[in-house]
């Protein structure tokens, strides 16, 4: 047999939530307990519940007794203490399971505040148990009221919040990719038109001071005096690769010589690098990696690797942009972060001058020119950064992906020639979005170029 213990919790300004509501046997009791009185020692016969709408609507509670006997239902209000939660304490009387059974079942009717139970009202004929209503009288505990927002006390104070875990080791990196088959020469364009003939030339030099009535030979005026205007200064030539100069050091290991000059490096850089910018979309480039003809194949970096390509600067130049081309393969998956940075470097320590804004999960299709704008340079916010020092920095792209797109090199394949100072390619694990400006990466060699070029 299940018994049930029931009512309605009731303040002047309506149901009450926040207290604890349990029930002792009448039997435990020698004098009835007095409002304020603590409860006797010893665990609740019954209980404790917080009234609330898990029992019909607010202020609404039921508990469930042991025995059909008469119980001193205890009110606990919470009062606030310096240190804990102060109880004060009410009483009142319940013994209505000691009628008959049927009419113990008429408790059920104090949930008459959600219309919803009226149902039960089908014993109504032990509408004489409604006398319980009796708890109003707690009414007059309303100077406590206003401690109810100390509902949250409580709960325990919240525990200090645990160390961050270590940032576990960065992973190894992975294989280099197979080199792709180089395409298929592509055809011979057609023959051009054969051009018109030239003019005959004269048929004989004649030495005299007077006019050849023959217009069809070269006249040199024997009478003529003085010397005619010098000709304009004709087109200075390509620089050539410096040569081994006074100084530089050559080494032979097994049958290989080995060229230790950083001139004859700079001067084939340069050539391709500053002194003959290309145009990129319109725009003369200030700088470019590699010449475009001689890209010959592709590579995938992995997430947030940065490959990077040496570019020759001279002092004072501007750069605004930076851009780079996907080769055949997109991006397979979500692209989060894309940035680009400009580094200078010292041994092998890069450090970061110049950086784009973060280009955030754009998509990245094959075949696709990409330029980006300079946004932070070591001042703070700028649109252009200004070459302080000539020579050679390293720039490229940082993408974070499951599976970044492929971009053009040049492939060298020789970590012989690769391994020359200065070098001409390399490559770093840096941060998924754009660092401060200053923040330095170690740079492994590398033995590709990317195209990447500086406008």
């Amino acid at each position: 047999m299940t018994y049930y213990l029931t009512g309605i919790v009731e303040g002047p300004t309506g149901m009450i939530n926040n207290v604890k509501i349990d029930a002792y046997k009448a039997s435990r009791f020698t004098t009835p307990p007095a409002q304020g009185d603590a409860p006797p020692d010893g665990s609740a016969d019954v209980g404790p519940v917080v009234p609330g709408p898990q029992f019909g609507g607010p202020g609404q509670w039921q508990l469930q007794a042991p025995t059909a006997e008469a119980y001193y239902v205890h009110v606990a209000y919470p009062v606030a203490g310096f240190f804990d939660v102060v109880y004060e304490h009410a009483w009142a009387l319940d013994n209505s399971l000691t009628s008959t059974g049927a009419q113990g079942n008429q408790g059920f009717q104090g949930f008459q505040g959600t219309q919803g139970f009226t149902g039960a009202s089908g014993g109504q004929g032990a509408t004489g148990s409604q006398g319980d209503k009796g708890f109003q009288g707690f009414q007059g505990f309303q100077g406590n009221q206003g401690n109810q927002g100390f509902q949250s006390a409580v709960q325990g104070p919240v525990g200090a919040t645990g160390n961050q875990g270590f940032t576990g080791a960065t992973g190894g990196q992975g294989n280099q990719g197979n080199q792709g088959n180089q395409g298929f020469q592509g055809f011979q364009g057609f023959q051009g038109t054969q051009g018109n003939q030239g003019f005959q030339g004269p048929t004989d030099v004649v030495t005299s001071s007077s006019v050849p009535t023959n217009t069809n030979v070269l006249w040199l005026d024997t009478s003529a005096t003085g010397s005619g205007t010098q000709g304009p200064q004709g087109n200075q030539g390509f620089q050539g690769v410096t040569p081994i100069l006074s100084g530089d050091v050559v080494t032979t290991s097994g049958g290989v010589a080995t060229l230790q000059s950083t001139q004859a490096v700079r001067s084939i850089v340069r050539q391709f690098s500053s002194e003959t910018p290309a145009i990129i979309s319109g725009t003369t480039a200030v700088a470019e990696s590699v010449p475009r003809f001689a890209l010959n194949g592709n590579i995938t970096p992995a997430s947030t690797q940065q490959r990077l390509a040496a570019v020759y600067l001279v002092a004072g130049q501007v750069i605004s942009n930076i851009s780079f081309a996907s080769y055949s393969t997109s991006a397979a998956s979500l692209v989060t972060n894309t940035w680009a940075g400009l580094y200078s470097l010292s041994g092998t320590t890069l450090t970061l001058v110049a950086r784009t804004a973060d280009q955030g999960a754009i998509t990245m299709g094959t075949s696709t020119l990409f330029t980006w704008a300079i946004a932070q340079i070591a001042s703070g916010a700028s649109s252009t950064y200004t070459v302080p020092t000539s020579g050679f920095y390293y720039v490229g792209p940082c993408i974070t992906a499951t599976t970044c797109p492929t971009l053009p090199i040049a492939n060298t394949n020789m970590p012989q020639i690769s391994a020359i100072t200065p070098y001409t390619s390399g490559l770093t694990t840096a941060a998924s979005a754009p660092p401060a400006i200053g923040t330095t990466y170690t740079m492994t060699i590398g033995t590709t170029i990317i195209w990447v070029a500086l406008t």
